[in-house]
């Protein structure tokens, strides 16, 4: 059995995630699978969400670039989402990204992302 969401029912959907995920992270697995940690180390710290325009054609945009200064070495594979009460709403795969082990913190950006909500198959 497949489900199908038509655009405006999408829009609905993420203009009340956009409502509450309020800050993004990094870490280094999906966060539902055991074994996966928040990126620690190097001034890490989670940062705050900037939505941008309304919802449309079933797709939402985040308006920040986030900046993350992360221990050298540090690899990660997710950016996430959170409410205010610090429990996780959307993961994003960015590949694995392990940063230069030269030393001294580094710093990551995360440029402004899309966030869209897909049919099943």
């Amino acid at each position: 059995m497949s489900q199908q969401w038509s655009n405006k029912a999408k829009e609905v959907g993420l203009a009340a995630l956009s409502g509450v995920a309020t800050q993004v992270g990094l870490f280094n697995g999906h966060p539902s699978l055991g074994g996966s940690a928040e990126v620690t180390g190097g001034g890490y710290a989670r940062q705050t969400l900037s939505w941008g325009t309304t919802p449309t054609d079933g797709t939402a945009f985040d308006a920040g670039q986030y900046t993350f200064s992360v221990a050298p070495s540090a690899v990660f594979t997710h950016g996430v989402t959170f409410n205010a009460a610090g429990q996780w709403l959307t993961a994003t795969s960015l590949g694995t990204i392990t940063m230069d082990s030269a030393t001294g913190n580094k710093v990551f950006a995360l440029l402004t992302s899309k966030i869209e909500i897909a049919d099943e198959a």
